[in-house]
């Protein structure tokens, strides 16, 4: 009883299979069904990268190690766009370091204009504005991680001398 079930199986999956693909031969291109796609976040990625570089550095700032300190610095300047060439984002990855870099140097020009420049207050608020700026540039990175993804699946269905199963099969 089993064996003429699957074979009915196996019938209508090839038939279907085939008058699939003379319909997709008859048809236009442009009637083709397009595969959607669809906008995935990895932006949390350089959050991690980010701040963990900078908890790194100043790890070894307070350690007086300044192998830690330069390795933190380095991953905190371009693991983001390590993290956006991996994703091959190509765009986000240049502009990744400018980000890192430049947030906190601006934020530091600016607070060193507050008081004229010239004295050591303005030194301090510059010191205290790149602080926030190093603590903003890894958000800014970040939101520029997205990625567009093809939203597909496809049923695959498999017959066996023993069982018959239906698996589904694609990216999410």
């Amino acid at each position: 009883m089993r064996l003429p079930l699957v074979l009915a199986l196996a019938g209508a999956v090839t038939l279907a299979g085939s008058s699939a693909r003379a319909a997709d031969a008859e048809s236009p291109a442009s009637e083709l069904p397009r595969p959607t796609e669809q906008k995935r976040f990895y932006g949390w990625q350089n959050f991690v990268v980010g701040y963990g570089g900078a908890i790194l550095a100043v790890r070894g700032v307070l350690a007086t190690n300044m192998l830690m300190v330069g390795t933190g610095a380095v991953t905190w300047a371009f693991g983001g766009a390590v993290v956006h060439a991996a994703h091959h984002n190509v765009g986000a990855m240049i502009v990744s370091p400018f980000i890192m870099v430049g947030v906190p140097l601006l934020f530091y020009e600016l607070g060193a204009l507050t008081e004229g420049g010239s004295s050591y207050r303005s030194k301090e608020n510059g010191l205290a504005l790149a602080g926030l700026g190093a603590l903003i540039a890894p958000i800014a990175d970040g939101l520029l991680g997205w990625e567009r993804v093809p939203k597909s699946f496809a049923l695959a269905p498999e017959v066996g001398r023993e069982r018959v199963a239906l698996t589904v099969l694609g990216a999410f």
